[in-house]
C-alpha cells in the first residue's frame, strides 16, 4: 500500500484532495474478505486496489454488479484463478500486476545458497490457485537439481500451527510458496527454521527483513508503484479491461544475520548476485 500511496502522490493525488483512501486494513482471516469488500462497495469507491489471489478474486466478484474498477496487485497466475480472461486483453472490471515465473529459479538459488539441502518442506494451501501454481511449477525443477520436495497440505490456520510446532524430520530447508494462508505466518516460520537451523527461502523482500535467509521476488513497494500507474489511467478514464496486466521484476534477496546464526556460509558468487544483503 505504502508503494501504491507513494506512486499516486508523485502523480498528483494528494490524500484528502485529489484522492481520499477507504484501506481498512489487512482481513484478519479468508472468512472476513467478503464482509470487507461488501463494506467497502457500500463507501461507493471510484476504484479497488487488491492485493493477494484471494483478495482479488473476492474484490472482483462483490465490485461485479457496480462494475467498480479493481487493480490487483500481486496474483501470481490471474488466468488460473479466474481473475482476467487473458493477459493482454484483460477484459471487464479488473487489470493489474502479476508476479513473473520466479518461483523455479528461486528453488534454483536456493540450492546455491545452501548446497547441502536435498529435503525441501514445501507447506501449501490447497485451496488456493496461487500456492498450486507455485507448486506445479516447481516440481520438475526439483528433479532437475537432484532435491526432494516434502510436501505438506495445510488449508486451515491450525493446521499451519501444527507443521510449526512440528515440522517432518530431516528436512534441510523451507521454501514458503506464494500463498496467503502459510504467508500469514511468516514470523513463526521464521522462528521455527532459525530454531531448527534451516535456510527459509520466501518470495518476498520484506519476509527477508523479517528474518527468512533468502529470498527471489518481488518488493511490495515497488509493485505497489506499479499498480498505481495502471490506477492513474483507469481515474483518468482507461477502461480497466482495455490495460494489459502488467508483470513485476524479481529480485535476489539475501539475510546475512539470519545465515550467521543458523551457521550457514552463503558462497560468495550468490552474494555478489544479490540485489540486496542484510548484514
Amino acid at each position: 500500500m505504502e508503494g501504491f500511496k507513494a506512486q499516486l502522490r508523485e502523480l498528483g493525488y494528494r490524500d484528502g484532495k485529489e484522492v481520499s483512501y477507504l484501506f481498512e486494513g489487512a482481513a484478519a482471516s479468508i472468512a472476513e474478505l467478503e464482509p470487507m469488500a461488501k463494506r467497502l462497495l457500500a463507501e461507493k469507491p471510484d476504484l479497488i486496489f487488491a492485493s493477494t489471489t484471494l483478495a482479488s478474486k473476492t474484490a472482483k466478484r462483490v465490485m461485479e454488479s457496480a462494475r467498480v474498477p479493481v487493480v490487483f496487485a500481486p496474483v501470481n497466475d490471474p488466468v488460473a484463478a479466474g481473475i482476467v480472461s487473458q493477459i493482454k486483453r484483460p477484459g471487464e472490471h479488473v487489470t493489474g500486476v502479476r508476479l513473473g515465473n520466479s518461483d523455479p529459479k528461486r528453488l534454483e538459488w536456493l540450492v546455491k545458497v545452501d548446497p547441502a539441502a536435498k529435503r525441501i518442506l514445501i507447506p501449501f494451501n490447497a485451496k488456493d490457485s496461487s500456492a498450486l501454481t507455485s507448486l506445479q511449477r516447481i516440481r520438475g525443477v526439483a528433479d532437475q537439481l537432484g532435491v526432494l520436495l516434502v510436501e505438506r497440505s495445510v488449508t486451515r490456520r491450525e493446521q499451519v500451527t501444527a507443521l510449526i510446532n512440528q515440522p517432518p524430520e530431516e528436512i534441510d530447508a523451507i521454501f514458503l510458496p506464494r500463498d496467503g494462508l502459510v504467508m500469514s505466518r511468516i514470523k513463526d516460520f521464521v522462528k521455527m527454521a532459525t530454531a531448527h537451523k534451516l535456510s527459509l527461502s520466501t518470495p518476498r523482500y520484506k519476509q527477508v527483513e523479517a528474518g527468512a535467509v533468502m529470498g527471489y521476488g518481488f518488493t511490495g513497494y515497488a509493485l505497489g508503484r506499479q499498480a498505481a500507474r495502471l490506477a492513474d489511467q483507469i481515474l483518468r478514464g482507461a477502461k480497466p479491461g482495455d490495460l494489459p496486466v502488467e508483470t513485476g521484476e524479481d529480485y535476489l534477496f539475501i539475510n546475512q544475520r539470519t545465515a550467521k546464526e543458523i551457521g550457514l556460509k552463503v558462497p560468495v558468487e550468490v552474494l555478489k548476485s544479490a540485489y540486496k544483503v542484510i548484514e
